[in-house]
C-alpha cells in the first residue's frame, strides 16, 4: 500500500494462493434426466490484484482496479477429464474503471455522481471446459446520479447501460446430437430510484 502526490493518489497491490478441496459443481445428465454434485478434490488459485485512486479535484475521484486469476483443477477423481482446466464460474481476469463525484451545489446539498466499466474475463460453466460452450469477456457500464444531505439521499441508477447481453449460469449438455448450453441471461439494461433516510 501507497499514498503519493499528498495523499492524492492512493496505490495497492496484493496476491494471493487459495487452496481448496471437495469443491462441488452441478452436473446435468440428460440421458436419465439426472441431477448429480460432483466433487473436485482440489482447486487451485493463484491471483494479483491492484486498486488505484486519484483525487483529481477536491470533489472529483478517479478510481481503477484490475485483477488477474491462475485457477486450477488439480485432482478430480469424479472427472478426470476436467483435471487441468479452470474451474467453472472463474474469470481469468477483471477490470474497473471510473469516476466518482461529489460536488457541493448549496450549503446543505450535494450532488453524487458515478459512472463505471467493468470488464470480466471469460468464464467456463463446466469442469470439463466443453469446447465451444465458454463466456466470452463482457463489459458492462453502471450509473448513479442524486442529491444528498446530512439526513437523506435520493438518487437514479443505471445498470448495463450498454445492454449487453450474457449468460450468469447455464447447463452444458452434451448429446448425441450435439452440444448445448443452456442457461440463464443476466438482466437487461434496468434503471432505478433509490432513498436513503439517515438519523
Amino acid at each position: 500500500k501507497t499514498r503519493q502526490f499528498d495523499d492524492r493518489l492512493t496505490f495497492n497491490i496484493a496476491g494471493f494462493w487459495t487452496d481448496i478441496e471437495d469443491s462441488q459443481q452441478f452436473i446435468f445428465f440428460p440421458a436419465g434426466s439426472i441431477q448429480a454434485v460432483a466433487s473436485l478434490d482440489n482447486v487451485e488459485i493463484l491471483g494479483i490484484e491492484a486498486d488505484a485512486t486519484f483525487q483529481v479535484t477536491d470533489t472529483l475521484t478517479a478510481f481503477a482496479a484490475v485483477g488477474f486469476i491462475d485457477a486450477e483443477i488439480k485432482e478430480s477423481a469424479a472427472q478426470p477429464a476436467a483435471v487441468g482446466n479452470r474451474p467453472p464460474y472463474v474469470s481469468d481476469y477483471n477490470v474497473t474503471l471510473g469516476l466518482q463525484l461529489d460536488q457541493p451545489i448549496t450549503d446543505a446539498l450535494n450532488l453524487l455522481a458515478r459512472v463505471e466499466y467493468n470488464r470480466q474475463g471469460s468464464v467456463w460453466f463446466d469442469a470439463v471446459n466443453t469446447p465451444n460452450t465458454r463466456r466470452d469477456p463482457i463489459d458492462l457500464v453502471n450509473a448513479r446520479l442524486g442529491i444528498a444531505s446530512d439526513n437523506y439521499e435520493f438518487s437514479l441508477w443505471a445498470r448495463n447501460l450498454n445492454n449487453e447481453r450474457y449468460r450468469v449460469e447455464t447447463v452444458t449438455l452434451v448429446t448425441g446430437v450435439g452440444t448445448f448450453n443452456p442457461g440463464f441471461l443476466a438482466p437487461p439494461r434496468s434503471y432505478g430510484v433509490e432513498a436513503k433516510l439517515r438519523f
